[in-house]
């Protein structure tokens, strides 16, 4: 019998709390800049900027979020970005449905040419030859070759 099964300690239930605590610590990373920013917008903001505010808000204030509420334009922005974000979801979705439907027929005709089509839109967005003139225009290529 194995020495370690006979003190109940066996190898599965070290890999499993050797997983457990990983996967704890690799949330408390993720989660607290997170958890930070949220407790931050409601602290007052010459607390944050002295260090006083690391696990709870000090001095609570909700004058930010009043101060964002106020600015027309933020409302604006976010009612856009909802819309543009439904119609492009369902525009999105419709036209994939029913492309993804005609391809799968095998009678269809170009049905190769279409999914050459679409295969190399996919590896190639439209905004790489867009994305390199704004980076290269701006300055910023040299930064990103190795020295």
């Amino acid at each position: 019998m194995n020495k370690n099964k006979e003190n109940g300690l066996s190898s599965e239930k070290v890999f499993n709390f050797c997983n457990c605590a990983f996967l704890l610590v690799l949330v408390v990373i993720v989660a607290y800049p997170l958890y930070y920013v949220l407790i931050a917008s409601v602290s007052d903001p010459y607390e944050v900027y002295a260090g006083k505010t690391f696990l709870l808000p000090s001095k609570v204030t909700f004058e930010g979020y009043a101060r964002v509420f106020k600015e027309e334009s933020i409302a604006r922005g976010y009612l856009n970005s909802i819309y543009y974000t439904v119609l492009g979801t369902l525009v999105s979705v419709a036209l994939i449905i029913t492309t993804a439907y005609a391809v799968s027929k095998k009678t269809l005709p170009f049905r190769k040419g279409i999914m050459i089509f679409y295969v190399i839109t996919m590896y190639f967005g439209g905004g790489l030859i867009p994305t390199y003139l704004v980076v290269s225009k701006t300055g910023l290529l040299a930064s990103c070759e190795p020295e």
